[in-house]
């Protein structure tokens, strides 16, 4: 809820999330990233969140199933900041 509500507050509608150090799958908590984090997230005002992994990854698997089982933002997955910044960027502007 803390994080919630430090989103909500900062008015900030994008996010990035680095998992490129990430070792392993977090299959065993993408249901829950998915039906109730995602969701707190976009009413707490995210619009546009940028994953950045590594491909060929066990995480990279389970962040292109959040990708494409996510509907309460949108996701676009990367594999390198300048990237992901980038994108994050012409969506932080416009809106």
């Amino acid at each position: 809820m803390a994080y919630m509500n430090a989103v909500r507050e900062s008015g900030f509608s994008c996010l990035l999330n680095d998992t490129r150090e990430v070792l392993g799958s977090w299959d065993h908590s993408l249901d829950w990233v998915v039906n109730e984090w995602a969701s707190q997230a976009a009413s707490a005002g995210i619009r546009n969140f940028a994953l950045i992994t590594s491909p060929e990854s066990f995480a990279e698997s389970t962040a292109s199933n959040f990708h494409a089982n996510n509907k309460a933002f949108e996701v676009r997955v990367f594999t390198d900041r300048m990237s992901a910044e980038a994108w994050l960027r012409q969506h932080s502007l416009t809106k």
